[in-house]
């Protein structure tokens, strides 16, 4: 379809469409091969992904009935749930950078135009960041907000690239968790 869809001028106002245009500028970012592998990366991460989290989050709240008392109690708990699950989770355990220019990190070059792979389970289970890396507590982002990307926390990649639907993607957790701890037992 990426083949076709390049060679043709017909547009169908998709995503698609979008990626075939970045194909067909001097210097792209992708070629036949990668934009079809971007588009199912796009298409996994934006589905699978969340199914995934949701499991993940109701297996941790089973085996953490104090977690899920706190939940019951107080329903904004979950935002501290969401973000400890992913945290452990590491849904998305690759993300791919591009370095836009020499990028100088304890003493080596990145050279501009490389690409560099981001590992975010290092951030996520570095215990110099996280106390008891790979215990389930929620608590520790208490007072912290709502996170979707700093630092240390890149369930959702960061900066420019932060996914457009990371927002989207917690409000569909949260509301299977309200749901699950609302109406069943």
């Amino acid at each position: 379809m990426v083949k076709e869809r390049f060679y043709s001028d017909k547009k169908h106002g998709d995503f698609l469409d979008v990626v075939i245009e970045e194909m067909k500028k001097d210097a792209p970012l992708f070629n036949v091969e990668s934009a079809a592998y971007f588009v199912f990366t796009v298409l996994f991460a934006s589905f699978e992904t969340v199914s995934l989290a949701i499991t993940l989050a109701i297996k941790f709240l089973s085996e953490h009935p104090s977690v899920l008392k706190d939940l019951t109690i107080h329903i904004l708990f979950v935002l501290q749930i969401i973000d400890e699950t992913l945290r452990l989770g590491n849904i998305v355990p690759l993300v791919f950078r591009r370095a836009t220019r020499d990028t100088q990190i304890d003493g080596y070059t990145i050279p501009a135009g490389w690409t560099i792979m981001v590992c975010p389970p290092a951030l996520h289970l570095n215990p110099e960041k996280y106390e008891d890396t790979l215990a389930f507590n929620p608590w520790r982002w208490k007072g912290q907000g709502s996170n979707t990307a700093s630092k240390n926390f890149m369930a959702f990649g960061g900066g420019m690239r932060l996914c457009a639907g990371a927002e989207f993607a917690k409000l569909q957790m949260s509301v299977v968790l309200h749901f699950l701890v609302t109406k069943y037992r």
